[in-house]
């Protein structure tokens, strides 16, 4: 026929399908499993749409890209904090769990970032911009948390607490936003600290090692990332300027607080 035929996997189409593994593109690549024609077949993994995409084995295109985790994912979320932490637990028969309420203490980095002079951005752009701006700051974190294996554990308006199981990868989550806002017209603050934490009603955190976090992005200048946590595991591409002691209401004098800061085209 003029268009060319279907292998017995499945339908084929004038334009070209989409392998299982991946979002489509403009650029066509042929699955492995099947002969070539001049218009392309649908593996018989999944259906076929008019834009098509690189198979999991081949290279990706415009923005797009897959990682495949070669183990089962480290997923800081707390069903698996719960899962890792007492097994007997969390298969207990219903008349075996134990009553009232049951903490698990985890340790985890912490990060808290937000957006340094929100208020009057808005005030001086108005609330379009403004809402444009917080848009995009909440999509660019969800994009980069998802590649760092960092989790959002809440949104704090025009801020986000961020929990790791990864000191560098949270440091890291945290100097790339302050490092993308740097010319945005409104600039990031970040605080993060390592430590102990209760695990309170599934989905939140409880401890010293929040808290201070926390305070230590409301006291960081715009732009900077003040951090306590062990300095071996800053990413290499993230300048310490120094360690300061910090009076903080409530908490009192910390002392080797590290000034971090994004050492990306900036000459430092």
């Amino acid at each position: 026929h003029e268009n060319h035929s279907t292998p017995a996997a499945g339908p084929s189409h004038e334009n070209h399908s989409t392998p299982a593994a991946g979002p489509s593109h403009e650029n066509h690549s042929t699955p492995a499993a099947g002969p070539s024609h001049e218009n392309h077949s649908t593996p018989a993994a999944g259906p076929s749409h008019e834009n098509h995409s690189t198979p999991a084995a081949g290279p990706s295109h415009e923005n797009h890209s897959t990682v495949r985790a070669l183990s089962a994912p480290l997923d800081t979320g707390p069903a698996r904090d719960w899962a890792a932490g007492d097994r007997a637990l969390v298969i207990a028969r219903p008349d075996e769990m134990p009553e009232g309420v049951t903490h698990l203490s985890v340790l985890r980095t912490f990060c808290f970032a937000d957006l340094s002079g929100f208020t009057a951005y808005t005030r001086a752009r108005g609330p379009h911009e403004a809402a444009a701006i917080l848009g995009e700051f909440r999509r660019v974190t969800r994009t980069v948390s998802v590649k760092r294996g960092v989790r959002i554990a809440k949104w704090l308006g025009d801020g986000v607490m961020l929990v790791s199981t990864d000191t560098g990868a949270a440091i890291a989550l945290g100097a790339h936003l302050i490092h993308h806002f740097s010319d945005r017209g409104v600039q990031m603050r970040v605080g993060a600290a390592t430590g102990e934490a209760l695990l309170f009603e599934g989905d939140d955190y409880i401890g010293e090692a929040v808290n201070l976090a926390a305070k230590l992005c409301a006291v960081a200048p715009a732009g900077e990332l003040y951090a306590v946590v062990d300095q071996r595991y800053v990413p290499e591409w993230v300048t310490c300027l120094g360690d300061i002691t910090v009076h903080i209401d409530g908490v009192g004098r910390i002392d080797g607080v590290h000034r971090l800061r994004p050492a990306i085209n900036d000459g430092s």
